[in-house]
């Protein structure tokens, strides 16, 4: 399938990374100009800086700065800003509402949303005074925390249309051989908290998005290694691995050293039409210590390497319905956005 990529470098930014767009083709993330990183919108080929109000410009050194995480089909821009300690804001254009989650304030702590619906539901993960991750949702100003029942810990990543949650959890009483709490992938439908590991065959899991239809992508591992991350996509019951065609498998001799390209494979965005996108490490390959980014087509079950030309690195985080995708690539004069457009349209 041809692809236009097209780069894009916020104004005066020695850095650009792109985190999220909706089907109107509006792209939220954050630049770096030297003070610290600061939010974004580009829409209709404009930029708008997305800063908490108090701090117009991080002062130098001062350790401010803005992420836009998420946009959803309505323009509602979620995100989590530095002042001390981590909040979370969201843009509704043009007003700037921030906010923190029950406990998670003091050293340690912080606020850090991860998705937000078409209905204007906010998910993510905070973390308490202590350092530990909670999960939580927002919605007109009412904070719900999402623990999994009986989990040391919970972080949640994302949330569909339909109000479905997923996430992971640490399982507190079950440990891998490398003496790490064991991880569930989890969501949540109704107030009803349901495991989902997957495959079934999994050791470990952890779910990173949802669409509409249920179907979500995440990762797994075999034995407890989680530096040995597979991929996975599908809905409860019928979840299926996805491995780079071709790619070596791991050294049975030396499987950490030599772990082969399907074990290093990393999906975050999904769209309505199961395609999948994120990035992998290619063992063997000249830039095999940086990401190379994938898009998985989930009508036809096929992949498609996707890097920025002339780029040391490429990392995908969303997809949108149409197919236009954006992340970010790194080559000798620094980070920049990118948006790949399908059919060069």
């Amino acid at each position: 399938m041809p692809i236009l990529f097209t780069t894009i470098n916020a104004p005066a930014a020695a850095d650009t990374d792109a985190y999220g767009i909706n089907n109107a083709g509006q792209i939220v993330g954050s630049y770096n100009t030297g003070d610290g990183p600061q939010g974004f919108l580009l829409s209709g080929g404009s930029y708008t800086t997305l800063n908490d109000p108090s701090i117009v410009t991080p002062p130098i050194g001062s350790g401010h700065y803005t992420v836009a995480t998420r946009i959803n089909g309505s323009g509602q821009i979620v995100g989590y800003y530095n002042v001390w300690f981590t909040h979370g804001f969201i843009y509704n254009s043009p007003t700037y509402t921030t906010f923190d989650s029950p406990n998670a304030s003091g050293a340690g702590g912080g606020t850090f949303p991860q998705g937000i619906n078409d209905a204007g539901v906010v998910v993510g993960e905070m973390f308490d005074s202590n350092g530990n991750p909670h999960g939580f949702s927002h919605t007109a100003g009412v904070f719900k925390v999402i623990d999994f029942p009986g989990a040391l810990f919970t972080q949640v990543f994302g949330i569909n249309d339909n109000g479905v949650i997923v996430g992971l959890y640490g399982d507190a009483a079950n440990f891998t051989p490398f003496g790490y709490n064991v991880i569930h992938a989890f969501q949540l439908a109704n107030g009803i908290f349901t495991t989902v590991d997957t495959p079934p065959f999994a050791y470990e899991s952890y779910a990173y998005s949802i669409n509409k239809s249920g179907a979500m992508v995440g990762g797994y591992d075999k034995d407890g290694d989680q530096s040995q991350n597979y991929a996975f996509i599908g809905s409860p019951g019928s979840f299926a691995p996805f491995t780079l065609p071709g790619a070596p498998g791991e050294n049975p001799i030396f499987p950490t050293l030599f772990p082969g390209s399907d074990t290093q494979t990393i999906p975050f965005g999904l769209n309505n039409q199961n395609d999948a996108v994120g990035f992998y490490y290619e063992f063997g390959d000249v830039n095999d210590f940086f990401p190379q980014a994938f898009v998985w087509y989930g009508q036809t079950k096929t992949w498609q390497k996707l890097n920025a030309p002339n780029a040391w690195y490429t990392d995908f985080y969303g997809i949108n319905d149409k197919g236009t995708i954006v992340g970010d690539y790194q080559n000798r004069t620094g980070v920049h956005g990118v948006v790949l457009t399908p059919g060069g349209k």
